[in-house]
């Protein structure tokens, strides 16, 4: 891997500190067949190392996904709003870390 130099790899690297390209699939983190280097398009630098994932890989994040469907469907629609809320937050709260990686 580069060294990560752009001022949005450092945030990236202070929010995501490992640096490990990893995919998360019915929730768990899983190492990827390889991984790609992505550059901060306003300096040209490094920001990070991206998952790649296999065909399978993907097959079995798809069908992980359709498993999980039934089950948040069945939570109801006040848990999802509050869940995505929550969400929101959390994203608002790093609001100024993400804004540097766009």
């Amino acid at each position: 891997m580069r060294s990560t130099t752009s001022a949005a790899g450092q945030a990236l690297q202070a929010f995501w500190p490992d640096q490990q390209p990893r995919t998360f699939v019915g929730g768990q983190w899983c190492d990827p067949v390889a991984s790609a280097p992505t550059d901060d398009p306003s300096t040209g630098l490094l920001l990070a190392d991206a998952p790649v994932s296999s065909p399978a890989e993907v097959a079995a994040a798809v069908e992980a996904a359709a498993q999980a469907q039934p089950a948040w469907a069945a939570v109801g629609l006040e848990a999802r709003a509050a869940a995505l809320q929550e969400f929101a937050h959390r994203l608002r709260e790093r609001g100024e870390e993400l804004a540097l990686l766009e």
